[in-house]
């Protein structure tokens, strides 16, 4: 079995995966209307592509502001390796 950080490898050294959380307070909002913990979107080259993207992807730049209610509220933050059993 291949491990999620060797495969990215394959596709793009660059790959990184990306967790979406508020800045204060407990929640996310995507444009769906749902609140949110947390999201975990892929970093590929200039697109960030998930389940909300699809496989084409979203550019980088905007995909906050695409995809979610009140993106100034939120970061972007490498994912750990250590954090991967809780997401």
């Amino acid at each position: 079995m291949i491990e999620w950080g060797e495969h990215r490898r394959e596709l793009d050294s660059r790959a990184r995966a990306l967790i979406v959380e508020p800045k204060r307070g407990f929640y996310i909002q995507p444009r769906n209307g749902r609140l949110w913990v947390h999201h975990v979107t892929v970093e590929l080259v200039e697109h960030d592509v998930d389940a909300m993207t699809g496989t084409a992807g979203h550019p980088s730049q905007t995909y906050l502001s695409t995809f979610f209610v009140d993106p100034d509220e939120l970061r972007m933050r490498p994912v750990g390796f250590d954090e991967w059993e809780q997401l």
